[in-house]
């Protein structure tokens, strides 16, 4: 359970970190995919560390 609770924040970084590497590096083509990584992963990042501030 503890485990979980730090996968989640640590995966939802990765992601936005491939959506910076995907941007950065692959400009005009798949700079979009790369955005929607980014959002993915911040959504997912704030969603997982408000679900944590409810159970404290």
């Amino acid at each position: 359970m503890m485990k979980k609770d730090y996968v989640n924040p640590v995966l939802a970084i990765m992601v936005a970190i491939v959506g910076v590497y995907l941007i950065v590096t692959t400009y005009p083509k798949w700079s979009l995919l790369g955005i929607l990584f980014l959002v993915g992963g911040a959504f997912t990042f704030i969603m997982d560390t408000r679900r944590n501030r409810e159970r404290i």
